[in-house]
């Protein structure tokens, strides 16, 4: 070969469209493809497969690489791109960079490139151009994450565009991402077209980011998302966030009771909201049964009570420790003996027993000398509370009346029943029997006629044989095969108590000879 044909040879051979078609069938890519390849790779190995394709992450690194690239080289060498997952990037580039014109390259020559995230991706950026092309041109369609990102963002013409082309919708996120936001107009157009989306998270989460026109919109628009559990929740969110502004727009919506009140109040103390605070005592101070220490301590809120009594201008009265005692609230009771001079009075010790609570009564024993009445033990059999009367008859002179046994019996208590009749020679009027045959407590009905027949008087039977407690019925007729003799005796006055039924039905009860009742 000649030299001169051996120069026409080399000059064919390095002609760009000669040499770019021999290239094309070697193993590798075009040095000007590399920065898309560098791309990919640091995308393939942060994420899985195609996971991340639209994370802000890759969408930096595809600027940082593609922006240069494309002012060198344009658009033109796309063509030698054959790689479908080399162009990933490109396609996360277009939709950011609203490139139709690459889009439709992508669409005509490597459409498997295309994903569902596409126009979710799009819808998130709030390309509408971009999220009506892909509707328009290609079939993957979107997921609810579309319309969900759209509502985040605030781009409210693609939630419009999603809402009347598409048919995958979005999830309650979407209305949350709206009233977090305060985008009123959005927030209308939800509450419009898709009302089915919204739960009282939107509500709440309106609440908690302090938008009150946000919050209203959705009272007004959709009342059925303040349930009993959103108004909890509101009420809680305004009062430790000290927002009166919002707390109005639910204060109608509450049927405010003074232990409602007391407990938004230690809320209020807790978070240091003294706004709050002063509005809750201003408007509701005609719910208060006492003076505002006293209610608090009632009511358990020791951090009410404490905060009111720093302020050295509150005051209370007995009841505060009164009620503290009621109520079993011992930390109370001690902080009131303690740092307060007002002390209690002898309902502190009765209710604490009547309720069972020990630990108060011994304090107060040991602590006060106001001590207790007979209604301290007659509550405390009433309720079963053994241990209590133990104590008190241990150590308390005051003693009982015949309401503690009839109370006792009534309640099915026999455990306080027995102790009663051993320790202080207490017995069952016709009343207490009355009581226990009526709750069908047939335990205490053994005990008694094992010890003491007699007092199961005409009247008492009667009423355990019409009683509807199947257990008494068949308790009676035990009774009656056992033979047992219960005599009438007359009962005392004390006996029958203020049980004038009882007593009018004694005297129409016929005896035997012998003055026994036939059973």
């Amino acid at each position: 070969m000649s030299r001169w044909e051996q120069d026409a040879l080399r000059r064919a051979l390095i002609l760009p469209d000669v040499m770019e078609t021999i290239a094309a069938f070697q193993n590798g890519i075009h040095l000007e493809l590399l920065p898309l390849a560098k791309v990919e790779k640091a995308r393939l190995a942060k994420y899985a497969k195609a996971l991340g394709l639209f994370s802000d992450t890759m969408i930096q690194a595809a600027h940082k690489e593609l922006d240069p690239w494309y002012e060198m080289y344009g658009t033109t060498h796309l063509r030698k791109v054959q790689h479908p997952l080399l162009l990933t990037p490109v396609l996360a580039h277009a939709i950011h960079t609203r490139q139709l014109d690459v889009l439709r390259f992508l669409h005509e020559s490597h459409p498997s490139v295309f994903t569902p995230e596409a126009m979710d991706f799009a819808a998130r950026i709030g390309a509408l151009d971009v999220v009506e092309w892909l509707h328009c041109n290609r079939c993957e369609g979107c997921s609810t994450n579309a319309m969900d990102a759209a509502c985040q963002h605030g781009h409210l013409a693609v939630v419009a565009y999603l809402h009347t082309r598409r048919q995958e919708g979005c999830t309650w996120h979407g209305p949350v991402w709206a009233a977090t936001r305060g985008d009123l107009p959005l927030l209308g157009f939800l509450l419009t077209n898709r009302p089915q989306d919204f739960t009282r998270a939107a509500l709440i989460d309106a609440v908690k980011s302090g938008h009150v026109a946000a919050v209203e919109l959705m009272l007004a628009g959709l009342p059925s998302l303040c349930d009993s559990v959103a108004l909890e929740d509101a009420l809680n969110e305004c009062v430790l966030r000290g927002d009166l502004a919002i707390l109005a727009l639910f204060e109608a919506r509450v049927e405010w009771t003074e232990e409602y009140v007391v407990h938004y109040l230690d809320r209020a103390v807790v978070a240091d909201q003294r706004e709050v605070i002063s509005h809750l005592f201003t408007a509701y101070e005609a719910l208060l049964t006492g003076c505002p220490m006293d209610v608090a301590a009632k009511y358990g809120y020791g951090n009410i009570l404490r905060w009111l009594d720093e302020q050295k201008e509150s005051a209370c009265t007995t009841g505060a420790m009164d009620g503290a005692a009621a109520n079993g609230h011992l930390d109370l009771v001690m902080f009131l003996d303690e740092c307060r001079s007002e002390g209690c009075s002898t309902h502190a010790m009765d209710m604490a027993a009547t309720n069972g609570h020990l630990d108060v009564v011994e304090y107060l024993h040991s602590t006060r000398r106001e001590g207790c009445t007979t209604q301290a033990m007659d509550g405390a059999a009433s309720n079963g509370h053994l241990d209590v009367v133990e104590y008190l008859h241990t150590h308390r002179s005051e003693g009982c009346t015949q309401k503690a046994i009839d109370g006792a019996a009534k309640h099915g208590h026999l455990d306080v029943v027995q102790f009663l009749w051993q320790h202080r020679s207490q017995r069952c009027s016709d009343r207490g029997l009355a009581g226990a045959i009526y709750g069908g407590h047939v335990a205490v009905l053994n005990y008694c006629v094992e010890h003491d027949p007699e007092l199961f008087t005409p009247p008492v039977l009667e009423a355990a044989a019409e009683t509807r407690h199947a257990e008494v019925v068949e308790w009676l007729k035990d009774v009656q095969r056992k033979g047992l003799c219960l005599r009438d005796k007359p009962p005392s006055q004390k006996q029958i108590g203020a049980s004038p039924r009882l007593a009018a039905r004694r005297k129409e009860t016929p005896q035997d000879e012998g003055g026994c009742t036939i059973l």
